[in-house]
């Protein structure tokens, strides 16, 4: 599967666009500690940016914020249901789509981390729309690591 070339997040007001840089891959996991000279670096190594027009094989994708920057999305989703939703409770449902819970959030039961079983990066993107049309939830919003800045 694909990333899509435009990556829609938020709603209303805050919502932003970004666009898939043709040129900037992203490696993930202990491929990525191997990378030499990467563009950035996030995680602690567990993610490195690099460039070429050829993607390495297993990379995900990069985009382009409106300001140029990069964003690295991990593959994580965060499903926010109505309020008095369980979101714990629609684990079922979710495994009928192809994901599973990577973590419930003690402080936000309606609200939790899940990621595509056996998919990378574009699946979950990819899977955006159909997430946030199931029911009850009312965001699905791709976790987006940005490099860190001093101030």
């Amino acid at each position: 599967m694909s990333a899509p070339r435009e990556l829609r997040v938020g709603q209303g007001e805050r919502a932003r666009t970004y666009s898939l840089a043709r040129d900037r891959h992203a490696v993930h996991g202990p491929a990525a500690r191997a990378v030499p000279d990467p563009i950035l670096v996030l995680e602690d190594g567990e993610i490195a940016v690099v460039g070429g027009e050829a993607a390495p094989p297993g990379a995900g994708p990069v985009y382009v914020t409106p300001a140029g920057g990069l964003v690295v999305p991990t593959g994580r989703v965060l499903l926010r249901y109505r309020s008095g939703t369980r979101a714990l409770d629609q684990a079922p449902r979710l495994r009928d789509v192809g994901f599973e819970v990577e973590r419930a959030l003690d402080y936000a039961p309606e609200a939790l981390w899940v990621r595509p079983r056996g998919g990378g990066v574009a699946d979950a993107l990819e899977s955006l729309p159909h997430l946030a049309s199931l029911p009850g939830v009312e965001e699905a919003e791709p976790q987006l690591l940005l490099p860190r800045s001093l101030r």
